[in-house]
């Protein structure tokens, strides 16, 4: 795999909900090799990560999902995820400094573990300065404390499926919604409800004006960049409400 070997990269569409079109797509690893068939990516990096290889691993797999990027369709970012320790190793720096200019590519943080914000802070700012994003993944689970995420400072926050799923009828995480949309909104973030897989959260969460969503009720990953179900565009579209209370 770290040499490329049955490795590929998955798109799926990140949606505009008050809009209801592509705005952005979040490359996923995708692992072919025979020895491993079914097996998940969560499982690959964690024994690439066991093994200190998993900077090795990542590379590969933001090398394949960065050269996709002249195929974006017009106006869409495209995200990728990469581990704090990975992304303070010189391989993987090296694969984003051989992009140069980074406008429209965002990193999401994931949170397998903790870190120092002085250990990740030159990376960061290399980043920024090269024109990319950066988002905290899994917000709200974790090991993203309020620390993190103010140190960090994201332009974009993307909810833990966790907290997503099930919104529509669990008024404690509509409460958890709001309150970490109103932060993002004081720091200039977009909020992403990811793992969204039944029309009746989707419904709630645009009725509170949650402004990106993602899952598998829009797309499933493809090795293409899909547009999203249109259908569901259209139910959705129909009880539209834009009367409730905003985090738009």
């Amino acid at each position: 795999a770290i040499s490329g070997y049955g490795v590929e990269c998955h798109f799926q569409p990140i949606v505009d909900l008050d809009q209801r079109v592509v705005v952005g797509y979040e490359a996923l690893a995708r692992f072919m090799h025979p020895d491993a068939v079914g097996v998940s990516p969560d499982v690959w990096f964690a024994r690439a990560r066991a093994r200190g290889i998993q900077a090795e691993l990542e590379a590969i797999v933001l090398k394949l999902a960065l050269a996709r990027r002249s195929f974006l369709p017009m106006d869409c970012f495209l995200a990728v995820n990469v581990e704090p320790d990975s992304l303070r190793s010189p391989i993987v720096r090296a694969v984003f400094e051989s992009q140069g200019d980074l406008t429209g590519v965002v990193l999401e943080i994931t949170e397998h573990s903790s870190w120092e914000w002085a250990d990740l802070e030159p990376a960061i700012n290399a980043v920024r300065a090269r024109g990319g994003l950066i988002a905290v993944d899994d917000a709200g689970a974790g090991y993203s404390g309020l620390q993190q995420i103010l140190e960090l400072r994201p332009s974009i926050l993307k909810l833990d499926r966790a907290i997503v799923q099930g919104v529509a009828t669990d008024e404690a995480k509509v409460a958890l919604v709001e309150m970490i949309g109103l932060f993002a909104s004081r720091v200039d973030a977009w909020v992403v409800a990811e793992g969204i897989e039944t029309l009746a959260d989707a419904k709630r969460l645009s009725d509170m004006r949650v402004p990106l969503a993602q899952g598998f009720l829009f797309a499933k990953p493809s090795p293409t960049f899909t547009d999203i179900d249109h259908e569901v565009c259209a139910q959705l579209a129909a009880f539209a409400d834009q009367t409730g209370d905003t985090l738009h």
